[in-house]
């Protein structure tokens, strides 16, 4: 009697010892479906991209036209004068006229192709004008503390679904949104959102501060088309420059 209660005891054991290995193996299935599909892999947009509109921060401006950002009183004396010296044929505040790399956001117009290349933890933006180059971030990493400032700034990234947001910090400032030489302050703060409406079209929310420059903040959204058929070129700027800045200070234009 006593050995036929202790198979007893043992059956009843073995049977819930599988029931609770059942549970574990089945909670330990769902967490790792819980993480594979909190791991899904974001869209690749890797590939070349053209713009679509004009080169002005708005790409539905046209391009004979200028963005009038809300500036504050000392900006818009300044974007005052440079706008009434273009309309003389003297356009100025054009850095890259010297060959100095548009930096952001300006180089978000994409006056050539961009190609997008994605890779583990980075997402990289390679402009064929001036040969500019972004580095995102996507691997988690904060901004610096004190990052030193450069012409396309620090920028991190982070995937919501299928949507890329980055915030860029660290810009160079005293940059220009558009080729009218619109300006922008020293303190400049750029968020985006990225995302694909169909497989061949890429949108970029752009969202641009400038405390010291504007009284808000600038929205636009650009698209780009997807392009099979052609490779970034080279771009060397001292090389044949066809916009260099004249001795009078205004960007001259070499047509021969």
């Amino acid at each position: 009697m006593r050995k036929e209660m202790r198979v007893d005891v043992i059956r009843k054991a073995a049977v819930g010892g599988v029931f609770v290995l059942a549970a574990v193996l089945s909670a330990a299935a769902s967490s790792a479906a819980q993480a594979q599909a909190a791991g899904k892999s974001p869209p690749n947009w890797t590939g070349i991209w053209t713009r679509t509109g004009s080169l002005n921060f708005d790409p539905n401006i046209p391009g004979r036209e200028s963005d009038h950002p809300p500036y504050n009183p000392e900006y818009q004396k300044r974007f005052d004068e440079i706008q009434a010296s273009e309309a003389k044929g003297l356009p100025v505040n054009d850095r890259s006229a010297n060959c100095e790399p548009p930096g952001l956001v300006r180089m978000m117009n994409m006056v050539y192709p961009m190609e997008i290349l994605q890779t583990p933890g980075q997402v990289t933006i390679i402009a064929e004008w001036m040969g500019q180059i972004r580095r995102i971030f996507t691997d988690g990493r904060p901004h610096p503390e004190d990052p030193d400032p450069t012409y396309n700034g620090h920028s991190i990234g982070r995937w919501e679904g299928d949507t890329l947001i980055v915030d860029t910090v660290g810009l160079l400032g005293e940059g220009i949104i558009n080729d009218h030489g619109a300006p922008l302050g020293k303190q400049v703060h750029v968020t985006e959102r990225w995302w694909a409406e169909d497989p061949d079209t890429l949108k970029d929310e752009i969202t641009v501060e400038s405390p010291d420059a504007l009284t808000r903040p600038i929205k636009t959204v650009k698209t780009f088309k997807r392009r099979k058929d052609i490779q970034i070129m080279e771009y060397v700027c001292t090389q044949n420059n066809r916009n260099p800045v004249l001795p009078d200070g205004s960007t001259g234009v070499i047509l021969r």
